[in-house]
């Protein structure tokens, strides 16, 4: 993924390798920049600079013009914004740069949350806006006229532009591909499904739905026929035609894997014909309950015992009232416990008040638990702000008796990364209660915001491994009526299908692993929201997975909005394979400042290569 530093494209226009590919058109001793990066263009020697013909000024430079909003972008505007560059973005995105405070007070971004378009992956704070810029607008510079092209798909309002040279056309696309049938990443890429009906999901339900948006911008810029395709990650296109004609057929691969075991054949069938076709099949591994489990309300689920007594898995929205209600009319014994499932709002956000009115303990498995005890320090979807006390943390295979019920707890990182499943054996019957992780139409991996891994022992594979070991007679979803399983068949076909996603998406990523295409939070930082005294020592960690099959090195900067101070502001660590590495920093919070919450930013490099500022924290100040 190593690139020349730079690149004489044409007698006017020059690539330079920031954490992107800078566009460097130089007329009548003027400059114009296509991106920008962390501006280290400006950073180069006077010998790298004359060496490379670059010569790039602050002062030298009219205007800065951004294909999209995220971060890697802009991240380094500073300097040149402060000599009085101009600064043209793509109109539907104007707000997430001259009001981007907006967003980040926003706190419906954070929580409870099933859109990710804004992603957080913007700047952190406000720069000036000198022109806005629309699909059709003609950008007149030097005698150059840079056509404008809509072509949204990784963020909501991105553009392309479109420069003819002397006879050569080049386009700057952004996000839109990497190289040959490759792109950056996909997580980006979560979208709206839409219903037979014309209505649509909200992100949360649509994996890899705006691709298809991101291959009609191509064949959109296709049709202009241009010479190269410059991306802001990756490679400098010199044969568009069949570098997106191996991107189609690489997207679709994927896409069909993806939807022969999605859930969204039980849940959205009528979004996709190949769904609506095999629904009515998949009732046939339906199967009801046992009498002992209870199906009483919304997401919860009841293990009832002999002498009335209640073992409660999940508990949200007006559960609590419905158990009083019934406990009132003789139909429900006392609560003697609450499992929880896994961290989603739709399945916790009760369980404090179920707890402290039926006075009974809450158990998790040591996965989720701090999720659920800290769920500010996490960016996750779904997430209820609201921290659960969790009186008692079990481990994976830990068994124990309830009454006449004997329950195993299991780590289960299916649908969510932080998910477990509880095996109940009672009457000579096994029930694995799996959360949400799996229907009778599949597997509930929909939402890359949940961080649905690929590859042997983890994620699915691990889910459908375990479910293949334990051969329960019956699986629970608390969104699916009754119960249901699967054949020892069956469950085999579904792990080869996945197993072959593996192989399929690794053709689509540059990286050597594909789940740091798919994986959004490979890069975090823990806590990722907290709340400090003004003038303390503020602490961060940032957490790197490496994915691969080999080691690699993380280096990690810090990034301070104004009035703070670096304590600790760098670290590297050696991370082994399949394991994820911790580098402690650390700030001095203001004394004084302006605004109550504020954005820190962290610098990443992996082995090398500079990943730019691509990890955030929010911290608000008392």
């Amino acid at each position: 993924m190593m690139h020349n530093t730079y690149i004489q494209l044409t007698s006017d226009l020059g690539i330079y390798r920031d954490v992107i590919n800078v566009g460097v058109l130089r007329r009548h001793g003027r400059i114009l920049l296509i991106g920008c990066g962390e501006g280290q263009i400006l950073e180069q020697s006077s010998l790298e600079k004359a060496a490379r013909g670059l010569f790039v000024r602050p002062e030298n430079v009219d205007w800065i013009l951004l294909t999209h909003h995220h971060r890697d972008e802009a991240s380094g505007l500073a300097p040149f914004l402060e000599k009085g560059v101009r600064l043209a973005v793509p109109a539907n995105e104007r707000s997430l740069f001259d009001a981007v405070e907006t967003f980040w007070t926003d706190d419906a971004v954070w929580y409870h949350n099933y859109n990710f378009h804004p992603s957080p992956l913007t700047l952190r704070q406000s720069v000036p806006v000198a022109r806005a810029l629309s699909g059709g607008d003609i950008f007149e510079w030097q005698g150059l006229n840079i056509e404008v092209l809509e072509t949204t798909g990784c963020t909501l309002g991105s553009v392309t532009y479109l420069i003819h040279l002397g006879g050569i056309k080049v386009t700057f696309v952004g996000d839109m591909l990497y190289g040959p049938g490759q792109l950056w990443e996909f997580h980006s890429l979560q979208g709206r499904l839409r219903m037979a009906d014309g209505s649509v999901t909200n992100e949360y339900h649509g994996f890899g739905e705006k691709s298809e948006q991101i291959l009609i911008g191509l064949e959109k810029i296709l049709q202009h026929k241009p010479n190269f395709l410059v991306p802001s990650h990756g490679v400098i296109i010199e044969q568009p035609q069949s570098t997106i004609s191996r991107l189609r057929e690489n997207i679709e691969a994927c896409m069909a894997n993806y939807r022969q075991l999605s859930s969204g054949r039980w849940y959205f069938y009528t979004a996709k014909p190949d769904w609506e076709v095999v629904r009515d099949k998949l009732n046939r591994n339906c199967r009801p309950l046992p009498p002992w489990v209870l199906e009483f309300y919304g997401t919860s689920r009841a293990l009832i015992a002999d002498d009335g007594s209640v073992f409660l898995i999940d508990c949200a929205g007006d559960c609590p009232a419905k158990i009083a209600e019934l406990q009132q009319q003789g139909e429900m014994g006392a609560i003697e416990a609450v499992w929880i499932t896994h961290y989603h709002d739709d399945h916790v956000g009760s369980v404090n008040d179920v707890r402290s009115q039926q006075h009974c303990p809450v158990y998790a498995h040591e996965c989720m638990a701090d999720i659920l005890r800290n769920p500010k320090a996490y960016y996750m979807p779904c997430l209820d702000p609201n921290p659960i006390v969790v009186d008692k943390v079990v481990k994976t295979g830990e068994m124990w008796q309830w009454k006449d019920f004997r329950l195993t707890a299991y780590d289960f990182p299916g649908q969510s990364y932080y998910d477990a499943a509880l095996l109940v054996e009672h009457d000579g019957v096994s029930v694995l209660f799996v959360g949400d992780s799996l229907t009778p139409g599949g597997i509930d991996d929909y939402c890359a915001q949940n961080r649905n891994l690929l590859g042997e022992g983890v994620g699915f594979d691990r889910c459908l491994t375990l479910i293949d070991e334990l051969r329960p007679d019956l699986l629970v979803n608390e969104h699916v009526a009754g119960a249901f399983t699967f054949s020892p068949k069956e469950l085999h076909e579904m792990q080869a299908i996945f197993r072959e996603r593996e192989a399929l998406f690794g053709k689509l990523f540059p990286w050597d692993h594909p789940n740091y295409g798919l994986d959004p939070r490979w890069v975090r930082c823990y806590p990722y929201n907290q709340t400090v005294k003004s003038g303390s020592e503020v602490n961060f960690e940032l957490c790197v997975l490496n994915h691969s099959d080999i080691p690699h090195a993380a280096s990690v900067s810090i990034r301070l909005p104004k009035g703070w101070q670096i304590v600790n502001g760098c670290g590297e660590k050696q991370i082994s394979p399949k394991t994820e590495g911790r580098i402690s920093l650390s700030a001095l919070a203001p004394a004084t400042f302006e605004r109550s919450r504020h954005i820190v930013g962290f610098v990443v490099q992996y082995d090398g290569l500079n990943l730019g500022e691509i990890v955030e924290a929010i911290v608000d100040i008392d």
